[in-house]
């Protein structure tokens, strides 16, 4: 299988990520203990297996997998490559029953999908524990909209943008690596966000738990489709902050 060159964007991320950046994404394809899955083959690429703490000699073909596992394995039986990540990410959304425009840029995507996993956390949390969480934004200088409509505030802290939108991402992601693999990103984020936020982690768990539960019926590749695009989304964010580009 080759790596299909018209995913432009998936070539840029991974391109540009570092080691440690890279990293998360051999737990979604080789899974907890990095033994490998029976469809996976960077477990047996001469490249991995000499370094395997080097993700980044390998970048490409980590692309080359979760492309693959993004697609139908029927169809990649007949072809050189798989399907491109705004594929892969529109067919998660499609799965966790996501709103988005289907003609959406793919980091709105992402955004709604998060969007979706925090707004039913929220909904899960108690008038306490959404007060607390108002209080403690305001005294960082974080204005979140009170009211019925709870996606407001979700939206607004996932379009603040920069550094705390990663923040609020990396939560998430984190949360879902503690309930797939047993441990959470090395990747550290920011205490003061963390800090905030820190009511939202029991319900996240709850909402990812409940999701992973019908969604592995759906078939093994989920296992490493949901969180590779989880995962690249914050990942997105990262870069962004990291080389100070737009996203």
């Amino acid at each position: 299988m080759q790596f299909n060159d018209d995913d432009t964007d998936l070539k840029l991320l991974l391109s540009r990520a570092t080691d440690e950046e890279l990293d998360p994404l051999l737990d979604a394809i080789l899974g907890e203990d990095r033994n490998g899955r029976i469809s996976s083959e960077l477990d047996i690429d001469p490249i991995y297996k000499q370094y395997p703490k080097n993700p980044t000699k390998y970048w490409e073909k980590i692309g080359i997998e979760i492309q693959t596992y993004g697609g139908n394995s029927f169809m990649n039986f007949f072809r050189d490559t798989g399907v491109t990540y705004r594929e892969i990410v529109k067919d998660v959304a499609n799965r966790l029953k996501v709103n988005y425009h289907r003609d959406a840029p793919t980091p709105v995507i992402e955004e709604h999908i998060f969007e979706k996993i925090l707004t039913e956390a929220w909904s899960k949390m108690s008038d306490e524990e959404k007060e607390t969480l108002f209080e403690k934004a305001a005294k960082e200088g974080i204005k979140i909209p009170k009211g019925a409509i709870s996606v407001a505030a979700i939206r607004t802290l996932l379009k603040m943008g920069g550094f705390k939108s990663y923040q609020l991402m990396l939560i998430v992601v984190n949360a879902l690596w503690k309930a797939l693999f047993h441990h959470g990103l090395k990747i550290t984020t920011n205490a003061t966000l963390t800090k905030i936020l820190s009511g939202f982690l029991g319900p996240i768990g709850w909402v990812i738990t409940g999701i992973w539960t019908l969604l592995d019926l759906a078939g093994p590749a989920y296992r490493v489709t949901i969180p590779a695009v989880f995962y690249i989304a914050s990942l997105r964010r990262m870069q962004a902050d990291r080389l100070g580009i737009g996203e």
